[in-house]
C-alpha cells in the first residue's frame, strides 16, 4: 500500500472543480490517478505553499479510510467494524472482520489506516475491503480530539509526545464511537497550515475531489541556452509588470535572479 510513497514527491494534484461525497469522488477521479493520498496532501499542505494555488479544493477527500473502535475500545475477532453513524441514505459503513490484521485484535489504543483495494456497495451497506497485510496498524491511537506526533508512514497523528517545534505535529478529529471514516484534509482556509485531519465527518458530505498525476520532468539545459532564456525572460518581465500585482512581480523577479548562472 505504501510502496509508492517515494513516488509521491514527483506527483502533482489534478484538480476537479466539484464538491461531492467520498464515493462519488472516487468515481469522479478514477481515470485521473484515483483520489490522492493523505501523504500527498500532507506534502502540499505542510511542506510547501502549493495548497494556495488550489485553495478552492479544500476541504477535500483523501483516498484512505481511518478505521477505529469506540473510545477506549478494541477490535474483536470475528466482528465487523461498523461505523457509529449511517450515511445520508441509511447505509452502514463497515470494515469486514476478515480484513482486520491479527495483531490489531484485542488490543486497546489501535486504529487502522486503510487504502481500499475495492469498495462494495449495496442498498444496506458500504464495505471497505483491503488485504490485512496492506493495512497499517496505528498505535498508540488518539482516543479524543487532540494533537499528536504524526506517524511518518501515514501522516496520521498518534497519542505520543509532540515535537517542540511543531513540525511533525498533527491534530486529529474523531468520533467517540466506532469509525469507518474517509480522511478529510484542509478546513477554513487551512487552519494551522494544514495540520488538521478529520476522521469525523459524514461520508456523503460534499468536499473537494482531486486526482494525481506524475509531474513532467524538467529537462536539463546548458548554461548558454539558460542564459539566453533568462535574457528573454527579463525583457518579458517589464511588460508583465504592467498587468500583474507587485507581489507576483517580485516573486517572478526573484526566481529569475536565482536561476541566473554565476559570473
Amino acid at each position: 500500500m505504501l510502496a509508492n510513497a517515494p513516488k509521491e514527491k514527483n506527483q502533482v494534484i489534478v484538480l476537479i472543480a466539484r464538491k461531492v461525497g467520498w464515493l462519488d469522488a472516487r468515481e469522479l477521479v478514477e481515470s485521473k490517478g484515483g483520489l490522492q493520498s493523505n501523504r500527498l496532501y500532507d506534502r502540499y499542505l505542510v511542506e510547501t505553499e502549493e495548497w494556495k494555488d488550489i485553495r478552492s479544493l479544500y476541504p477535500a477527500w483523501a483516498r484512505e479510510v481511518l478505521v477505529y473502535p469506540e473510545k477506549d475500545g478494541q477490535f474483536r475477532k470475528g466482528t465487523d467494524v461498523v461505523d457509529a453513524s449511517r450515511d445520508g441514505i441509511g447505509r452502514k459503513w463497515i470494515l469486514p472482520a476478515s480484513c482486520i490484521p491479527e495483531q490489531a485484535i484485542g488490543v486497546k489504543g489501535v486504529a487502522l489506516f486503510v487504502d481500499p483495494d475495492c469498495v462494495e456497495i449495496n442498498s444496506r451497506k458500504v464495505a471497505i475491503l483491503s488485504r490485512p497485510k496492506s493495512i497499517v496498524v496505528l498505535a498508540p491511537f488518539i482516543q479524543a480530539n487532540a494533537w499528536g506526533k504524526m506517524d511518518e508512514r501515514t501522516r496520521v497523528p498518534l497519542a505520543v509526545l509532540q515535537d517542540p517545534d511543531g513540525q511533525n505535529n498533527r491534530y486529529l478529529w474523531r468520533v467517540s464511537g466506532a469509525g469507518v471514516r474517509p480522511l478529510v484534509r484542509g478546513w477554513y482556509d487551512v487552519w494551522f497550515t494544514g495540520r488538521l485531519l478529520f476522521a469525523v465527518l459524514r461520508h456523503d458530505y460534499s468536499f473537494g475531489a482531486a486526482g494525481v498525476a506524475q509531474a513532467e520532468p524538467i529537462k536539463a539545459v546548458n548554461q548558454e541556452t539558460l542564459s539566453a532564456l533568462l535574457r528573454d525572460a527579463k525583457s518579458d518581465i517589464i511588460e508583465l509588470s504592467k498587468t500583474m500585482g507587485q507581489e507576483k512581480f517580485r516573486r517572478l523577479h526573484r526566481l529569475i535572479r536565482r536561476l541566473e548562472p554565476e559570473a
